[in-house]
Parts: C-alpha cells; sequence; structure tokens
C-alpha cells in the first residue's frame, strides 16, 4: 500500500507513540474488515502511482481515529524492524536508494532474471522489468530516486553481449537503452584478446545513474573509455579515459573505479580524479562511503584506506572463513561496515561438509567491534547498506530471501 508523500511527511514527524499506537487500531480494523481490505488491494495496479489512488481511496472511506491509524501504518513512520521477503529464485543484482530496494532475481518459471522493486515504507513491489524477452543475466543494478538502470549479459562461446536497460518506479515502461556485441573466444571479461564495444560499470551516484562504455582492442587495451550519466535514455559524459573503467561502487559525491591492473581509482560525480588505491591483494569487493573505502581481499582480509589521500588506515581479519562461500558480500555506511560468513555447516548426500546457513555480520570501522545482525539459510552473497538500513539476500542452498534491517539497530550492535 502507498500514501501521498505530503501524509508520510506527516506521520513521520508524529512521535513513535503516537504511531504505534495507530498501528495498534490498524490492527484492529484489518482484523474486522479485511475483506474490504483485500478487495480495495487487490488489483489495484503493478505500479506505486496507481496504488496511491487506491490508498486514497481508503482514506476516504476511513473516518476519525480509524482513517489517521491508516495512514499512519501505510506511510510507516519510521521504517520499524526487520523485514523479510520471501522469493521463488535467488538475488543476482540488488540496490538500494532511501527507502526503495531495487533487486534482480531467478525466475524460475521461465528461467529468466526480472527487476522489481520493494517500497520499505510501504511494503509494495513494482515489478520494472519482463523476464520473457531477454533471458540473460542481470549483472549489474543501480537505482537513484524512482529510476532503475540494469546491465544484462549474454552470449554464446564466441560472442558476447552487453545490454542496458532502465524503467521508473512511478511509470513503469521498460526501455533498452543500449547494446553492444562483441566477437571472439572468452569475450565475457576485461583482460582477454576481445575487441569490440562495453557497456558496464551500473552505479548510483546521490540522484544521478552513472554507467561505463568502452573498446577493447585485439591486444587487449582499452580506447575510447569515458564514465556517462544516463539521463532517461541519453547518455551524458562526465569523464574520459581508461582510468574511468569500471565503476564499482558509489557514494553521493563519489565514484569508485576498479581498474584491469587492480589499482582503484576515485572521481568526484563531477568527472574529476581525486586520488588512487593500490591494494596489497586482489580486491574481491569495494564498497564506498564518505572518507571510507573498504576493500574485501582473498581470505578474509578487509583493508580500509582513506578516500582524501588514498593512504591504508587499518586492516580487519574478519569472522569465519569467507573461502567456503559463493561469494562474500560487503557494504559500508559511515563507519559501519557489513560482510558475511559462514555460520551453519550440514553434510550433504556424498558426506561432505557444506555452508548450510550463514551471517552477516557488522564491523565498527573506528573501533573494531563485530557483531552478527543477521542470517540466512544457504550463502549470503549480496548486501547493501544506506542512511535507511542494511539490505541482504542468499544464494546457494534456499528457500529465498531478501531481508532489511534499519540502520539504527545495525550500528547500535557495534556501538
Amino acid at each position: 500500500m502507498s500514501v501521498p508523500w505530503w501524509i508520510s511527511a506527516w506521520t513521520d514527524a508524529k512521535p513513535d507513540g503516537w504511531v504505534e499506537a495507530c498501528r495498534r487500531v490498524h490492527l484492529w480494523m484489518l482484523r474486522v474488515d479485511l475483506s474490504l481490505m483485500r478487495w480495495i488491494y487487490l488489483g489495484s495496479g503493478a505500479n506505486e502511482v496507481s496504488q496511491m489512488k487506491t490508498a486514497g481511496l481508503l482514506l476516504v472511506l476511513a473516518t476519525g481515529l480509524l482513517g489517521l491509524a491508516v495512514v499512519a501504518s501505510a506511510s510507516g513512520g519510521s521504517l520499524g524492524g526487520t523485514k523479510v521477503k520471501r522469493l521463488p529464485g535467488p538475488v543476482v543484482a540488488l540496490a538500494i536508494d532511501r527507502s526503495r530496494v531495487a533487486y534482480g532475481a531467478v525466475v524460475p518459471k521461465t528461467g529468466g532474471d526480472a527487476v522489481s522493486v520493494w517500497n520499505l515504507r510501504t511494503g509494495t513491489t513494482t515489478k520494472v522489468s519482463s523476464e520473457l524477452a531477454h533471458k540473460g543475466g542481470i549483472d549489474e543494478l543501480a537505482i537513484a530516486g524512482s529510476r532503475v538502470a540494469w546491465y544484462m549479459s549474454g552470449g554464446g562461446n564466441t560472442e558476447s553481449d552487453d545490454y542496458l536497460f532502465t524503467n521508473s518506479v512511478l511509470k513503469p515502461k521498460e526501455r533498452l537503452v543500449a547494446m553492444e556485441v562483441r566477437y571472439g573466444e572468452d569475450c565475457g571479461s576485461i583482460g582477454v584478446r576481445c575487441s569490440g564495444k562495453w557497456i558496464r560499470g551500473v552505479v548510483a551516484s546521490g540522484n544521478r545513474i552513472l554507467v561505463n562504455r568502452w573498446r577493447t582492442m585485439r591486444s587487449g587495451s582499452i580506447t575510447q573509455a569515458g564514465l556517462y550519466s544516463l539521463n532517461g535514455t541519453h547518455f551524458k559524459l562526465v569523464a574520459t579515459g581508461a582510468g574511468t573503467v569500471e565503476a564499482v561502487a558509489a557514494d553521493p559525491k563519489r565514484v569508485a573505479v576498479l581498474h584491469p591492473d587492480g589499482t582503484i581509482g576515485l572521481y568526484s560525480t563531477a568527472g574529476k580524479p581525486l586520488t588512487k588505491v593500490t591494494p596489497s591483494a586482489r580486491a574481491e569487493r569495494v564498497a564506498l562511503s564518505g572518507r571510507n573505502l573498504a576493500v574485501l581481499e582473498p581470505h578474509g582480509k578487509l583493508a580500509l584506506y582513506d578516500t582524501r589521500t588514498g593512504s591504508l588506515r587499518k586492516t580487519f581479519i574478519l569472522h569465519g572463513n569467507p573461502d567456503l562461500l559463493l561469494g562474500q558480500a560487503l557494504a559500508v555506511q559511515g563507519n559501519i561496515a557489513v560482510y558475511s560468513t559462514p555460520a551453519r555447516f550440514s553434510k550433504n548426500t556424498a558426506g561432505e561438509s557444506i555452508v548450510s546457513g550463514s551471517a552477516i555480520r557488522a564491523l565498527n570501522l573506528s573501533t573494531g567491534k563485530d557483531r552478527p545482525v543477521g542470517s540466512l539459510p544457504g550463502h549470503i552473497t549480496l548486501a547493501r547498506m544506506n542512511s535507511f538500513g542494511l539490505v541482504y539476500s542468499n544464494y546457494e542452498n534456499g528457500p529465498y530471501r531478501l531481508a532489511f534491517r534499519p540502520f539504527k539497530q545495525v550500528a547500535a550492535a557495534v556501538s
């Protein structure tokens, strides 16, 4: 359910006790008149705009305290506690902006991937892509406000394809923005001798969605490289040069670029080169927030660099054995980082020990305090975090889940 922004703003300003009282009344109303609520919500449309109209009808029908209860509960006030969304397939790409979570997930019925947006305030989920028109894999995903963009890969043994799509949560209409095709053996990764054009590096920085475009020669050298902002279906050049390839993380003011040689370049969102970082080992994951550039290195080592100087500030040895995971999750917000680690094990049919459950842990980058803040079955491979909260998902060994926890709770666990 969704409500107009002015109603959400009004209820957000109310004391928590008042909002909680309204929620209790709303719960009573739901029990008394559940059939009416179902009639209003079912078939209310696939996007947030149509759901706002439905919410408006509900407000007209409700009066007095019951009406206030509906408003308070629908807007959510604060985002509340932990939320878990059940999914038919695993999440393959994840992004968060404010209270919206964009995720790409496998659709078992079709074998393709589909992108949806989960509004944490209202609980609504808007599907913004088709899984039937293209059965490629979603590799990168970004959301900025109501705009979503994602990169999909496809191809075969001697062909590799890049597809860039965009859509809006408020007026869903999926658009193919650009497509590039390369030919040659093993053309799917940077560094191989494959000539052609590329589209990757999809990240969000504040209210902007940024994308890399470049060309490789048969020698493997990168040419015609640039970092672009995506405005609707149009590209605007932000920065040029091979050093802009490939964007892997961003905060509202900076973009982190992981180069083929393993170094990391930092750019302002206006395209100005800021500093360069040379990790001591290959970067598995990169996360960026303010002055903190967190680099996840092999075998459970986390290196923390200063975004202003590029110097190494601290190193942490993380809990557990990340080598047992299909991929270790990493995210950072302010001085709090989160990462995933194996937590439970079981025996498979061959008697081998496998990961049956994993934990997401919070790490205070100032004090080093480290505590678990969540868990899911199988392997937690993706996590994203902002000032609203932490979202994370599992991949192997379902049931598949997408979980959210408010940032205040995550920070409190390691304060």
